[in-house]
C-alpha cells in the first residue's frame, strides 16, 4: 500500500510542477511526470526546462538550471535516487534512459588559474547529451563536454567525458590490491 501512496503523492507533485510550469513560458512539463518527496528542482529566471511525459525524478534528486542554462530530460525518462544534475549551458537526457542512484552530471567547471586559484562564479561550460534508452550506473560522473549516444550502458562508478558511440558499453575497471 505504501507504494501507491508514495507514488500519488510524486504524481500530485508533478501535477503541482506542471501547474506552475504553465504561468512560467521558459518550462514545459508534460503529463504524468512524477517528482518524488524530498527531490529540489532549482529553476533560475531564465532558466529553461522540458521534462517529457511519464519521466520519473526519484527520492532527493537535485535538480538545478541557472540562468541561461537549458535542461530537456526526455519522454519516460528516469532520474534515480540522490542524482544530481547542474546545468549552466545545456544538459538533454533523451527519452527512456536510466540514472541509477547518485549519478551526477555536470556541463561546467569552474575556472581556475594558480594566481587567483578558483573563481567562484566564473565557469567553463560544454553542453552534455545523454541518447535515448541509455543506462546510466550507479555513482557515475558525467562532466562537461560528454555526448553518449542512444542505447549506451555506462557501468557504476564511471567518469565520464568525451563521445561514446551509441550501442556502447563502458565499464571502468580497477582492480583490487591486497597487501
Amino acid at each position: 500500500m505504501g507504494k501507491y501512496i508514495r507514488n500519488g503523492i510524486a504524481y500530485l507533485r508533478g501535477l503541482l510542477l506542471i501547474m506552475f510550469s504553465k504561468v512560467n513560458k521558459n518550462r514545459t512539463v508534460e503529463t504524468n511526470v512524477r517528482v518524488f518527496a524530498s527531490s529540489a528542482l532549482d529553476f533560475d529566471k531564465g532558466a529553461i526546462v522540458r521534462i517529457g511525459k511519464g519521466s520519473k525524478i526519484r527520492e532527493r534528486a537535485v535538480i538545478s538550471v541557472r540562468k541561461n542554462g537549458t535542461l530537456v530530460i526526455g519522454n519516460k525518462a528516469s532520474i534515480g535516487m540522490d542524482c544530481k544534475i547542474t546545468v549552466h549551458e545545456n544538459v538533454t537526457i533523451g527519452e527512456g534512459t536510466l540514472l541509477s542512484p547518485n549519478v551526477l552530471i555536470y556541463d561546467h567547471d569552474h575556472v581556475f588559474d594558480k594566481e587567483k586559484g578558483v573563481h567562484r562564479k566564473e565557469f567553463i561550460t560544454k553542453p552534455v547529451v545523454i541518447g535515448k534508452n541509455c543506462w546510466i550506473g550507479s555513482n557515475s560522473v558525467i562532466i562537461k563536454g560528454t555526448v553518449i549516444g542512444d542505447n549506451c550502458v555506462i557501468g557504476a562508478g564511471c567518469i565520464v567525458n568525451g563521445n561514446i558511440a551509441s550501442g556502447s558499453v563502458l565499464i571502468q575497471k580497477r582492480t583490487n590490491t591486497i597487501k
